[in-house]
């Protein structure tokens, strides 16, 4: 068999004797001295190919192995055949050999280890992937996969874009990490690895933490004061720890 240089193609087989002159595989029946000779020639490659910067999100914990997340649509000026490989980004942290991603060579990344999805909760992962053509032309395509905070996660679904919380009650989610929620309005959430939410709250133009043992009761930044919503009111007040005393949330 003639095995082809990247960037070359097989073009013919010369000498006697031999089955087929334009098959890679030939045979022959060798009776004394025989030369045989194989021909290559350079592949027509102008065109390196292609594939345009992506973000996709993770956002619900009930993924199946083999599930697809993301198809990554490259092109080659060539028509060539693209080969896609995943190069950084993959994670596995619970060390089981078991990565998060998985990545065929058609472009879809699927899920490979559902068991990652809680464990990288409210992270993001830069995503490469190598793109390659037959004639040795390459190029990277980056994304980024964001993937929800646990509380969204661990949440029911209504439609695309609402959520109810067990601990939480309902909110909206966007493409990034604000949320607005059906009482408290726009809050922008950042996760802490185990310890709960710090949590921008328009409203009150300050950080809060809180988490799912806590909530409705917060802890401020700026005057280190528990506050409590009270979130089943339809006008939404909060009571100050350290006043001592209840206020309108504006």
């Amino acid at each position: 068999m003639a095995y082809p240089a990247t960037g070359y193609k097989f073009s013919g087989w010369s000498g006697e004797g031999i089955n087929s002159f334009v098959s890679e595989t030939t045979s022959l029946t060798l009776s004394g001295d025989t030369m045989l000779q194989a021909s290559f020639e350079p592949i027509e490659n102008d065109f390196a190919p292609q594939a345009e910067s992506f973000e996709f999100w993770i956002d619900r914990v009930d993924y199946q192995p083999g599930d697809v997340l993301y198809k990554v649509d490259g092109t080659d000026g060539d028509n060539d055949e693209i080969i896609y490989t995943l190069i950084s980004g993959n994670t596995d942290t619970d060390g089981d050999q078991e990565l998060l991603l998985g990545l065929s060579k058609e472009g879809v990344l699927f899920i490979q280890d559902p068991d990652e999805i809680n464990l990288s909760a409210g992270t993001s992962l830069r995503i490469i992937i190598l793109l390659s053509d037959p004639g040795g032309k390459t190029s990277l395509s980056e994304g980024i996969l964001q993937i929800r905070p646990k509380f969204v996660l661990n949440s029911q679904k209504v439609n695309a874009h609402w959520y109810n919380s067990d601990w939480l009650g309902y909110f909206m989610t966007t493409p990034n990490q604000w949320i607005y929620h059906y009482k408290l309005g726009w809050l922008f959430v950042s996760s802490l690895e185990r310890n709960g939410y710090w949590v921008w709250d328009v409203s009150l133009q300050d950080w809060f933490w809180t988490d799912s043992s806590f909530f409705p009761w917060v802890f401020t930044n700026g005057n280190a004061s528990w506050l409590y919503f009270n979130v089943e009111e339809e006008k939404v007040r909060f009571f100050d720890h350290n006043l001592q005393k209840w206020k309108p949330r504006l």
